[in-house]
């Protein structure tokens, strides 16, 4: 995904980016369910369970901008998260309404588990509270100069 100015629409309609979201989602389980005994397991000192990887990637974010991924989750749904960075970033999960206030640059509230202001490096495993859409965001908001490099994987796990 590219890096997105506040207050900045995104390129692509949001119909074609749901779609290709759902398509990408879609592939994935299939592929998960389609390897029962080589069910792949998160190498990680926290978390040892079957998964299915929703982001994978390391990403540059520019100043003053964020990166943002949407998903649709259901109520009980398990999301993990590691991510590192050099230097800090902010790490936001948002309701799709408080991610509205958030592009609008309007008090919004976080998912304070699976969030973390200025860090470098963030595990967080965290219970979706109810079904619907969400937005995972990290954020290079308050940086004027500098860009950050960012790896960020996140699994949904069971």
């Amino acid at each position: 995904m590219e890096d997105r100015k506040l207050k900045k629409k995104p390129q692509l309609p949001k119909q074609i980016l749901y779609k290709n979201l759902i398509l990408v989602a879609v592939c994935g389980v299939i592929l998960t369910l389609g390897c029962d005994e080589e069910n792949p397991l998160i190498e990680s000192d926290t978390l040892q369970t079957p998964y299915t990887v929703l982001v994978d990637e390391k990403i540059e974010v520019s100043p003053e901008t964020y990166q943002a991924w949407e998903f649709s989750f259901f109520d009980g749904d398990s999301l993990h998260g590691e991510i590192a960075s050099e230097p800090e970033v902010n790490i936001l999960l948002l309701s799709h309404r408080e991610f509205e206030a958030y592009e609008n640059r309007e008090p919004f509230r976080v998912y304070a588990a699976a969030s973390q202001m200025r860090t470098r490096t963030f595990t967080f495993s965290y219970t979706i509270p109810e079904s619907g859409k969400y937005h995972f965001v990290v954020g290079n908001v308050g940086s004027v100069f500098t860009s950050k490099a960012v790896s960020v994987h996140l699994a949904l796990t069971q």
